[in-house]
């Protein structure tokens, strides 16, 4: 299985900025849209000993990817198809 969405360098630089303001915030929690980039919104949470990212693509099917986010990558771990809580 791969991922519905390519997250683009750029995206990813974003998404790490976030999650860096989010420690700094002591926030376990985001999410965000970019709209520049299509429908997609992100959410990020804080798990045991890493983040997890969920990218999803606003559309009619709103597909998930979920990726495992460590210090130096984003490594996809599923997709999933239809409706998903953020959190």
């Amino acid at each position: 299985m791969k991922p519905y969405s390519i997250i683009e360098p750029e995206v990813e630089t974003i998404i790490r900025e976030m999650q860096k303001k989010c420690q700094e915030l002591h926030l376990g929690n985001c999410s965000f849209n970019l709209f520049d980039r299509g429908r997609n919104a992100f959410a990020m949470t804080e798990l045991e000993g890493y983040w997890e990212l969920k990218c999803i693509t606003e559309d009619n099917t709103r597909f998930v990817d979920i990726y495992k986010m460590t210090s130096d990558e984003l490594i996809f771990q599923s997709s999933k198809i239809g409706y998903i809580y953020l959190y």
